[in-house]
């Protein structure tokens, strides 16, 4: 298998992650017809840097359980760098096989360059559907500086400005350098305006959001929502009652409104349980009319109760 025909089909099952992460999968026979071979673990080593930020201990410990009942599943991709094997896709495999204290893995050998790499390691991430968002948007500015040398904060201040010109302007000429950009946008299926408006936003998270979002505890709406929040206490309190409930984004963004405008909804709140004119014009005709006898209080109390739904309780 060589690396472009690998690189051009980027959703077929190649690094096997998303086969075998169900962990019921049979070990890999010649039928197969992929090149594979089992390397020691101590001569491959992790790339200095790939899309995903975050590892779950839980899951790795599940899976390293898996591999010590069961032996090693699927496959990991590495290419051959300084001696070594460097991993392109499959860490989490690795490093649960690490934990397992498994002596020697299963590999698929390829040639990658750098920016070949790290773009079929994106792919491979983005096709599982379990990268968050903002691992998405730092992999996407990598590959980006990767393949045409551009920096990240010029990538960014490209997007914002050349961007938001698209926006204002019809038949706006992109630059050579947003051009490239937009390429590496396309290839992922992200669009520039979207990725300026919405995503960016990300690189800029407080510190407690980013790290409950890389986590998979956070929406990438529930960031968008708690950002606007800037007091840190506060934010903070609203973080750890969205976490220790589970609070939709629906719910999150009531809250966020509650805590913002106080007054507001309570002003609006106390409009909403004002009785009407008619309610009130009939209850002033109630209390003057000399008809509060025992049996018409009974039947008064009895409708009251129907309609508050409080009867026989």
């Amino acid at each position: 298998m060589n690396k472009q025909s690998t690189l051009n089909k980027p959703f077929e099952v190649s690094s096997f992650d998303d086969v075998f992460d169900s962990l019921v999968s049979e070990p890999l026979t010649q039928e197969d017809n992929i090149d594979t071979c089992w390397i020691e673990i101590e001569k491959i080593t992790p790339a200095n840097h790939q899309p995903r930020s975050f590892f779950s201990q839980d899951k790795l410990q599940e899976l390293a359980n898996s591999f010590s009942s069961q032996g090693f599943k699927g496959a990991i991709n590495v290419r051959e760098k300084y001696g070594l094997y460097e991993i392109v896709a499959g860490e989490r495999r690795y490093r649960a096989a690490q934990i397992a204290g498994l002596k020697k893995v299963r590999c698929i050998i390829d040639d990658y360059s750098d920016e070949d790499a790290y773009e079929f390691a994106m792919r491979e991430n983005l096709n599982r559907e379990n990268l968050s968002k903002l691992e998405e948007v730092e992999g996407i500015l990598h590959l980006i500086t990767l393949k045409y040398k551009i920096p990240r904060n010029e990538i960014v201040r490209l997007v914002q400005s050349e961007g938001n010109k698209v926006k204002r302007e019809r038949n706006v000429s992109l630059s050579p350098k947003m051009k490239q950009i937009t390429e590496v946008l396309s290839i992922f299926g992200g669009q520039l305006e979207t990725f300026r408006s919405k995503y960016l936003a990300l690189l800029n998270l407080p510190e407690s959001l980013r790290n409950a979002h890389l986590k998979g505890s956070l929406s990438y709406n529930h960031v968008i929502e708690l950002k606007k929040i800037k007091d840190i206490e506060l934010r903070q309190q609203l973080l750890s009652e969205v976490l220790a409930d589970q609070l939709s984004v629906r719910a999150t963004k009531k809250r966020i409104k509650t805590l913002l405008n106080p007054s507001k909804v309570k002003a609006q709140r106390h409009a909403s349980t004002t009785p009407p004119k008619a309610v009130m014009d009939l209850w002033k005709q109630m209390i003057s009319a000399d008809v509060w006898d025992g049996e018409n209080i009974e039947r008064l109390m009895a409708v009251m109760e129907e309609i508050l739904g409080i009867r026989d309780r």
